[in-house]
């Protein structure tokens, strides 16, 4: 409901396939989007590893392959360069366990207690303005 208030189009698919996942985001790069549309907001939520997402039938697929989908000189829609692309993956990107843990208590000990509901590594969400490894052009002269 939030993103409809901000005028964005909502479409929800739940457990598919590695072929659905694929379809549903190939159409997506390459709907033609109408000139008032700026801004493309994508969201995954599943399980994922090392830079893959995995599918239902357990086939998984890289996050940078889904985003290369996107970048307009691999989608057959070139109207894709001059709108804000947004990803959000609320996947696994790994295997190893986070240490979690919760500051001292007002007790003020020097104690510091272990907990499993407070993740260190957890609940970031970080962006920018380009991929990896290339500069981010907001204008003529750069960002």
């Amino acid at each position: 409901q939030l993103f409809k208030q901000f005028t964005y189009a909502v479409y929800r698919k739940r457990n598919v396939s590695i072929s659905e996942f694929v379809s549903c985001y190939k159409q997506l790069a390459e709907f033609k989007y109408p000139s008032s549309c700026k801004r493309l907001l994508v969201y995954f939520s599943g399980h994922g590893n090392d830079g893959t997402l995995l599918m239902q039938d357990g086939k998984r697929v890289k996050v940078e392959d889904v985003v290369a989908w996107f970048k307009p000189n691999n989608a057959k829609n070139a109207d894709l360069a001059d709108m804000a692309k947004m990803f959000f993956f609320d996947a696994c990107r790994g295997c190893q366990e986070d240490r979690r843990y919760i500051d001292k208590g007002p007790e003020q000990t020097n104690e510091i207690k272990f907990l499993d509901r407070v993740p260190i590594e957890g609940n970031f969400l970080v962006a920018y303005a380009s991929t990896r490894y290339y500069k981010a052009f907001g204008g003529p002269d750069g960002s």
